[in-house]
């Protein structure tokens, strides 16, 4: 498909197109027209980031454990 066809069907213009395809930033409803139109809009999870659980999070979630264990010396 060729960027003016592409630009018709999604019905943005064509320096959208050249934008995303050289990496350039464009607004999100433009981006999900394109992929819309290539049929790739499941796609647009793959952009974001898997969410990681904080660092006070996971200690909230172990709760306390013991860290070390002192030993008597003899």
């Amino acid at each position: 498909m060729k960027q003016l066809e592409l630009a018709a069907e999604s019905g943005v213009g064509v320096s959208t197109i050249a934008k995303i395809e050289n990496g350039q930033s464009v607004s999100l409803s433009l981006l999900v027209s394109v992929l819309r139109t290539l049929g790739l809009l499941d796609n647009l999870e793959l952009l974001v980031p898997e969410q990681r659980v904080s660092p006070l999070e996971l200690l909230k979630t172990q709760g306390k454990q013991v860290k070390r264990v002192r030993t008597r010396k003899e």
